[in-house]
């Protein structure tokens, strides 16, 4: 027979085991049993000053979760200095002193993957407006609850709190990895410069040394030939006394080689000209 739980809590002491073994359907991720276990027992802080409301809640949910407990709104912001792996926070809305509400948007501003739940007697439409603006809440739970509704809702909400921790995840390593790719590409345009750099001083080299060799071969072959040239002229005058034939044949000789010398005086002005 269902017990009457002070605070207003109503459930069976003990529970079917065919409950556990309900399939439930979480968002996003299709039917799942909500009897299977997390392979690490998430922490839940229950904030409730009804003792035994809060012993039964533990009776019921403290093999498949890590509970811990606090009676009062300070109390429970005291687990934030000391704890920092909790996972979903369950809060009574009528407390004294501090409200679920103010309670959860205290820890929303803390920590904002923490899913937060309130427990609440009776729906105040300011309360619930106050507690989706502020605190962002993920659920109400109403007065008295059943067992099978509260583990559908911590099942849910484990697994929303799992996906949460996996985007954060996946959040670093991206920004982890993007900062990479940012020093990489540093990196690269920095390779790109020197080797625009170095390309620019081979570059220059070359136009150096190829004037360089444009001014020897003007002003040191380009005058040699010039003066062979002239040369010639003189030893064609030279051997003006000789015989006709001999005369003709020297002049033909003559005039092929200045040719020559002409052609040869003509590249080298072009090739000079080219490399300056």
């Amino acid at each position: 027979m269902p017990c009457s739980i002070p605070g207003g809590l109503q459930g069976s002491n003990r529970e079917p085991q065919q409950i556990n073994k309900r399939p439930i359907y979480v968002p996003g991720l299709g039917v799942q049993d909500s009897a299977m276990q997390p392979h690490k027992k998430l922490n839940i802080l229950l904030v409730e000053d009804d003792k035994e409301s809060m012993d039964f809640f533990v009776s019921c949910f403290g093999k498949e979760y890590n509970i811990l407990c606090a009676s009062s709104g300070e109390e429970a912001l005291e687990y934030f200095e000391q704890e920092d792996d909790i996972a979903m926070v369950l809060s009574d809305q009528a407390m004294p002193g501090m409200t679920g509400v103010e309670l959860l948007t205290h820890i929303y501003q803390k920590n904002e993957s923490i899913i937060r739940i309130i427990i609440t007697g009776f729906l105040n439409t300011t309360d619930i407006i106050a507690a989706i603006n502020k605190g962002h809440i993920y659920q109400f739970i109403v007065k008295p609850w059943e067992i099978v509704q509260m583990r559908m809702v911590l099942s849910q909400a484990t697994y929303t709190w799992k996906l949460k921790k996996e985007n954060n995840e996946l959040q670093k390593e991206l920004l982890t990895q993007n900062y990479l790719l940012t020093q990489a590409n540093k990196r690269l345009h920095t390779s790109k410069q020197t080797l625009r750099n170095l390309s620019i001083s081979l570059f220059t080299a070359r136009e150096e040394e190829q004037r360089r060799i444009a001014m020897e071969l003007h002003d040191e072959l380009g005058q040699s030939l010039a003066a062979l040239k002239m040369q010639t002229r003189i030893m064609e005058h030279d051997f003006l006394p000789a015989e006709k034939a001999q005369q003709e044949k020297i002049k033909s000789w003559s005039t092929v080689l200045r040719s020559s010398i002409s052609q040869i005086i003509e590249d080298v002005r072009l090739l000079s000209k080219n490399l300056s």
